[in-house]
């Protein structure tokens, strides 16, 4: 690939209005399902739930409006690797900025993470210290919204990794930069941190995903075929059996079926809608209201976004190429994922305590049910003492970071719905990979995340409030330590 002397060039969002058109004629052709005994949607987002949102799209939603919202932002497009790429772009305010790859999921592309860019490159702004300004990087994964048409149709999360690598430190000339990473995005995430750790200064992960992790016999199976543990609790179960529905679903057809279903929602403006719709609905903050912290206008956009760029099926494609062109290992050093990292995780997210599939419930067996450990854990708070560790020492200097226990229920400090950021080594540390090999500098860099809290998922990028976590990076070689504690301030 050859990107020569170009620049990325400024990119304005003009949506065709004969393609609007279009869109509007099927939306008030819709055949509704007749959808019996659904009100409560228990076999999925009801017709009564959906078709007042489509009457409204074909005939009341401005996109327009929603079209000038976006173009307000920094945007730019350039082609890597015969690869569209489309990205925002925002300078910190400070003395010397830490430049930040910002990498979204499935599917929750563009504006779903606008909100982490003012508090993030202006952080004098919104009370806090200039220096721990970032420049924010964000891209859309290619095959998403507007990183598209794509003329490969061999991307997967390794992949896009290579070719964001090129846009950070070849186009916009980073020799070094942190990335933040949810769902599909954290994949993504450990392939950079995997395969370029010299050039990541630290990784923050919202999910615990490993780079490999579908190259199995039972690819499109979460849990690999494990059954629940036989003397499961039946919080426990149910909890599981919560996991399943709430996840299964999507990864197995996406797997089994990407090209059957895209036909269908690449097509149909509803059944596209619904397909998205359940999994905005379903991966939100149970503890909070969907239509009162997402806008129907806010979810006709993002919908819109999907449609108008017919990257629907280029999207889902991801997962089944993660199988059909595996991940290979770029070196046999251990961790996997060498630079530092650090996690959160949201209550009220829909997770068992499982980590990655492979090992799931064997580790249930061994751990205590988080209603214990949430009560613990209260306590520690209300007397005003540091979080206990939830897991055994350096479990993150094992190559990636994994879920802690979530649930539905809040602590003194830190009310339903919002992000924690949780200790794991020790009281008041954070454990993370060691920050280097021989002949990486011997200087100390400080970087501060703003975790954003959440009015949704794992993304948690709709904020309500600004939860700063402070990590301390000492990327001195420890030749006696596997890992090391990082204060938590």
């Amino acid at each position: 690939m050859n990107i020569g002397n170009r620049s990325p060039e400024r990119f304005t969002i003009d949506v065709a209005q004969d393609v609007l058109d279009d869109l509007a004629a099927r939306l008030k052709a819709t055949r509704f399902f007749d959808d019996l005994d659904n009100e409560d949607e228990y076999y999925g987002v009801s017709t009564k739930y959906i078709k007042p949102l489509v009457e409204y799209w074909a005939d009341g939603f401005d996109w327009r409006a929603a079209e000038k919202r976006l173009n307000s932002f920094d945007q730019f497009k350039i082609e890597i690797d015969d690869t569209p790429v489309h990205f925002v772009r925002k300078a910190g305010k400070g003395p010397n900025p830490t430049p930040l790859l910002i990498l979204h999921g499935w599917p929750w592309p563009g504006e779903f993470s606008y909100p982490l860019l003012e508090p993030l490159t202006d952080p004098a702004a919104h009370g806090g210290d200039p220096a721990d300004a970032f420049d924010v990087i964000m891209p859309t994964l290619p095959g998403f919204a507007w990183s598209t048409p794509v003329t490969r149709g061999d991307l997967n999360y390794w992949k896009i990794a290579d070719i964001l690598h090129r846009l950070m430190t070849e186009v916009l000339g980073y020799e070094r930069f942190g990335a933040l990473g949810t769902d599909y995005g954290a994949l993504v995430n450990s392939a950079l941190g995997h395969k370029y750790g010299d050039s990541i200064i630290a990784l923050h992960y919202g999910h615990d995903l490993p780079p490999g992790m579908f190259q199995h016999d039972r690819y499109w199976d979460l849990t690999a075929g494990q059954p629940i543990p036989q003397d499961a609790s039946p919080e426990l179960r149910s909890d599981i059996m919560k996991f399943h529905s709430t996840y299964a679903s999507h990864v197995a057809v996406h797997m089994l079926d990407a090209s059957t279903l895209s036909h269908g929602l690449n097509d149909s403006p509803i059944g596209m809608l619904a397909w998205l719709l359940q999994r905005w609905k379903k991966w939100s903050d149970k503890n909070n209201d969907f239509d009162a912290v997402f806008s129907r206008d806010f979810v006709l956009t993002q919908a819109t976004v999907f449609w108008v760029t017919q990257s629907i099926g280029s999207s889902i494609r991801m997962y089944r190429n993660a199988v059909r062109h595996p991940w290979t290992p770029s070196h046999d050093r251990q961790p996997t994922v060498e630079p530092p990292a650090g996690f959160t995780f949201l209550l009220g997210d829909v997770s068992p305590w499982h980590t990655h599939h492979r090992r799931a419930h064997r580790r249930l067996r061994e751990r205590p049910h988080p209603r214990r450990v949430q009560r613990r854990q209260r306590q520690r708070s209300s007397q005003g003492r540091p979080l206990r560790p939830l897991r055994k020492p350096g479990s993150l200097c094992r190559g990636s970071p994994r879920h802690l226990p979530q649930g539905s229920q809040s602590t003194p400090d830190h009310p339903r719905g919002q992000a924690v950021t949780a200790p794991t080594e020790r009281d008041g540390h954070l454990a993370a990979h060691k920050g280097g090999r021989a002949g990486r500098s011997g200087r100390e860099k400080r970087a501060r995340y703003s975790i954003m809290t959440s009015r949704n998922r794992n993304d948690g990028v709709v904020a309500n409030q600004a939860a700063e976590l402070r990590m301390r990076l000492d990327e001195r070689k420890r030749p006696d330590e596997g890992c090391r504690s990082v204060p938590v301030r």
